[in-house]
């Protein structure tokens, strides 16, 4: 006698979410005599599906990645590198909103491809 065996055949469906707008808690203009910020003093808001990965400041005037202090008649770069969380996907026209920041104290904002995504905020010269 033959005996048949159930088939269970079972289907796992992932869902990607897309992230289309990117907020950064915390930002500030770099201030003459200070030290620059780290990525601990920025946030992004809960469950964002991202977050701070790292950050670096580049120094326009001497062109160089490092700043000990910010100095009168210097312009500055703060490059903010972000990690996707698991199940997120950046939109490819995604958007920002740079919290607590005058939109006249910075030059230029643009988007790079390194990493997951990076956002590079150029401000205005000291």
């Amino acid at each position: 006698m033959i005996q048949h065996l159930p088939i269970v055949i079972q289907y796992i469906f992932y869902c990607t979410l897309t992230v289309e707008t990117v907020k950064i808690i915390g930002l500030s203009v770099p201030v003459v005599g200070n030290t620059p910020y780290d990525k601990e003093s920025l946030s992004v808001p809960e469950n964002a599906g991202y977050v701070i990965d790292s950050i670096s400041w580049y120094s326009h005037s001497e062109g160089g990645w490092t700043v000990n202090q910010f100095e009168q008649g210097h312009k500055y770069q703060i490059n903010i590198n972000l990690k996707l969380e698991d199940g997120y996907q950046f939109a490819s026209n995604k958007n920002y909103v740079l919290d607590e920041l005058d939109d006249n104290s910075y030059e230029k904002v643009q988007w790079g491809a390194v990493g997951d995504a990076q956002l590079s905020i150029i401000f205005k010269e000291l």
